[in-house]
This record gives structure tokens, C-alpha cells and sequence, in this order.
């Protein structure tokens, strides 16, 4: 399906309403912290960029978005900490970024935008988030992955690498 800017206007809003349906879910649960995941805080670069038309925004929001998902799958599957607007803002996010990129098509180096975007949130989460819920790995290697990854560089690495 070709893609022309009514579509992409119409597009754009999608990321934002699982944006906000997401951040209203969690402030009502006083767990507000909790949209700096990098899948969520995708949605919201992903609306911007497509406002904006700008290919590689659009191209890192999307990276994040497929490796949120991926996380956000293996997560529900271990913890079974479901949430609609969570699974609304995963799925939905990931498919309109898919949407998007089948327009721009990825380059060669899109991952260092994202990888940069990565460390940045990541940096943010550790001094603003609580420690206990470690958003974006940002405190300390999840247990029992702590046999696999022996340090927080090492986990950010890998990720990054993805």
C-alpha cells in the first residue's frame, strides 16, 4: 500500500493516542515512570516524525519500537503483567511504525540514532526513575539475567547491538 500525506496524517495521530491512552493508564495507577520505556516513549517520536515527515526519526523510532515489542512479548510471557493500553500501544505502535518504514525504507546506519536515543533514555531513567521497577535497565541487570550478562554495560551493548 503506497503511502501519500492524507494517510500519514491520519497515521501520525495513532502513535500519539497510544501515547497518552498509556500515560493516562499508568498516572491513574501512580505509576507514571513507567512511559520513559523506551516502546512508549517510541509512540510518542513516532507521531513527531511523521508530523514532520522526517525519514530518520521515523527510522529510530521504529528500531525501538520492534525491539520494545520483542522485550514487551518475553515480559508478558514471564510476568503475565498484562494491560490493554499497554498491549494497544505495543501492537498498534509497532504496526504503524512497520506502515511508516515500508515509505522511508531503513539505511545502513539507523541503529546509531537509535542506540544514542537508547543511551540517552536509559541515562535519564537512571536518575529519574525508581530504582525498583528499573525502567530500561537503567539500575541493574534483570535477575537471572545477571548469569547471562554480567554487567549493565554488557546488557546496554547487546541491546544496543540489536
Amino acid at each position: 500500500m503506497q503511502l501519500n500525506k492524507l494517510n500519514i496524517g491520519l497515521l501520525s495521530g495513532f502513535p500519539f493516542i497510544f501515547f497518552i491512552t498509556h500515560l493516562l493508564n499508568r498516572t491513574s495507577q501512580e505509576r507514571s515512570f513507567e512511559i520513559l520505556w523506551l516502546c512508549h516513549i517510541s509512540n510518542l517520536t513516532l507521531f513527531i516524525a511523521l508530523l514532520l515527515n522526517n525519514a530518520r526519526l521515523i527510522r529510530m523510532s521504529a528500531i525501538w519500537l520492534i525491539i520494545g515489542t520483542i522485550f514487551w512479548a518475553i515480559d508478558l510471557i514471564v510476568f503475565k503483567d498484562i494491560s490493554i493500553s499497554s498491549t494497544i500501544a505495543h501492537i498498534g505502535g509497532v504496526t504503524v511504525a512497520l506502515l511508516a518504514i515500508n515509505r522511508v525504507k531503513m539505511t545502513k546506519y539507523n541503529w546509531v540514532d537509535a542506540s544514542l536515543f537508547g543511551l540517552f533514555i536509559q541515562q535519564l531513567c537512571r536518575f529519574i526513575t525508581p530504582v525498583k521497577f528499573n525502567i530500561n535497565v537503567a539500575h541493574s541487570i534483570y535477575p537471572g539475567m545477571d548469569k547471562i550478562f554480567l554487567s549493565t554495560g554488557i546488557t546496554g551493548s547487546l541491546i544496543l547491538l540489536l
